[in-house]
């Protein structure tokens, strides 16, 4: 196994937003994410069905003034070793506020309590709970990403072995990335995965990168996604369309 890297970059990805319902009693406002794009990862069989996704959870801290970075990452790390949890910094657009956040992944409601009452420790102003309608929205998150190669081309999440990076020799907006991944999940040979993009920050350069996350993921199958993905790229930026 190569040696595990500790990065530290950006992830940008879009998702469909909605409170967590009231049946929850949570003390204050949390989102969790109930349609991730591109909208589908299961197995080959059910590749539409909703039941395999990972939901995640976003905690809104605010007040008069946003909170700063630095205290958002002192908070994540903290939670990460008190409490066992994978935390890390977001932010968000809500109701046309940029809105800071704090992103969890691989827990159920009922057990964000602890990581509440933590936040209330550490003073950080919590909305009231209130109902939000689903709404489409850009999710920029930030952390560090223990990582492995495990070829030239692709990086494993030593925390989440379902998530990989595929590296790109340069930078990708987002509406250039949706056109070629939608397209390439609707008609590409292989479609049961998620994706989205990021940058990581490292001396003495920066790393363009599409995230790849799938259940059981072989290495045929990245390399699989890698070929479709950099043939649309190339024929996308030749035509100016995708037919």
């Amino acid at each position: 196994m190569s040696k595990k890297l500790s990065k530290f970059g950006t992830l940008l990805k879009r998702e469909t937003l909605a409170s967590v319902p009231s049946g929850e009693n949570l003390p204050c406002l949390v989102l969790h994410s109930n349609d991730p794009f591109p909208g589908y990862y299961c197995s080959e069989e059910y590749p539409a069905n909703k039941n395999c996704k990972e939901i995640s959870y976003y905690i809104p801290v605010g007040g008069i003034s946003a909170p700063d970075d630095e205290d958002l990452f002192r908070a994540s790390f903290h939670l990460r070793s008190e409490l066992d949890v994978n935390i890390c910094p977001a932010e968000f657009n809500l109701e046309k506020t940029i809105l800071k956040t704090f992103r969890l992944r691989g827990l159920e409601a009922r057990d964000l309590g602890p990581v509440i009452e933590q936040l209330k420790v550490q003073k950080f102003h919590l909305y009231k709970p209130r109902r939000i309608k689903s709404f489409f929205s850009y999710i920029r998150l930030r952390s560090f990403f223990s990582v492995r190669g495990i070829n030239p081309h692709f990086y494993q999440n030593t925390d989440s072995p379902s998530i990989f990076y595929m590296t790109i020799p340069e930078p990708l907006g987002w509406n250039d990335f949706e056109k070629i991944i939608t397209y390439q999940k609707t008609y590409g040979s292989f479609k049961n995965f998620d994706a989205a993009i990021g940058v990581w920050i490292e001396k003495p350069q920066v790393t363009d990168f599409i995230r790849i996350y799938g259940n059981n993921l072989e290495i045929d199958q990245l390399n699989d996604i890698r070929m479709h993905f950099f043939r649309n790229w190339h024929m996308y930026k030749e035509q100016g369309m995708l037919i």
